[in-house]
């Protein structure tokens, strides 16, 4: 990889640790994609390179699958964890940690907890 000189148009500023890097950034940020073009000009060559390249990957990884519980009473504990947790999220068997989501709250508890 060249690291200095003119601008090469067809060539990739890139190696595929770097692109990994930045689709798993896109994926995980809330910002929006023209914020994250604005900062890294090729971002949208990239994703589309890179995605379907992860997507086939983490199909082929058996720790990447999604797997659905084989008894009831798993469950139960998921929800019994869940709900020991978020008090709210009565009856969610499943949870994502790491997901980065630009959501609003409200300070009032009985509007919090009453979407049932």
């Amino acid at each position: 990889m060249d690291h200095g000189g003119d601008p090469q148009p067809g060539a990739h500023s890139l190696d595929a640790p770097g692109a990994l890097g930045l689709v798993l950034h896109y994926l995980n940020s809330t910002m929006h994609k023209i914020s994250l073009q604005q900062i890294f000009a090729l971002i949208s060559h990239y994703i589309t390179l890179s995605l379907p390249v992860l997507l086939a990957t983490l199909c082929n990884m058996e720790d990447a699958k999604i797997k659905w519980f084989n008894h009831l009473a798993q469950f139960e504990e998921c929800i019994r964890l869940i709900v020991a947790q978020h008090p709210c999220l009565n009856g969610a068997f499943a949870s994502i940690d790491g997901l980065n989501l630009a959501v609003q709250t409200s300070d009032d508890e009985d509007i919090k907890c009453n979407f049932q």
